[in-house]
């Protein structure tokens, strides 16, 4: 069974995401917001770079399902097919996604 973890291609997402390619020997789901697999595999590698070698990224792909969505929609944004294989095969998830706004507001009196 898979474990899905959501924010890979994030700061923290994408630690969580490395040691879990590192100790584990199962499946990971990935939620990656992107156009296509493609943009989903090129995002992924950006974040992953800092902690791995190009020829062990592409090892992990074998293990890696990816699934192109967004949090904030209903279902993860998947089609009904993604949604029930992602359902059926999951046994954990870790939510490390985040909306992160770097302008910050200051009140001003």
């Amino acid at each position: 069974m898979a474990v899905l973890l959501t924010g890979a291609t994030g700061y923290l997402g994408s630690y969580v995401a490395a040691e879990l390619l590192a100790d584990h020997h199962e499946h990971l789901a990935l939620l990656i917001r992107a156009e296509s697999i493609e943009a989903a595999k090129r995002r992924l590698w950006r974040a992953l770079q800092l902690h791995m070698d190009f020829a062990q990224f592409h090892d992990y792909l074998q293990r890696i399902d990816l699934y192109i969505g967004d949090i904030t929609q209903a279902r993860l944004g998947l089609k009904t097919v993604e949604w029930d294989r992602l359902v059926e095969t999951t046994e954990s998830v870790i939510h490390a996604a985040a909306a992160v706004n770097r302008i910050s507001t200051r009140l001003c009196f």
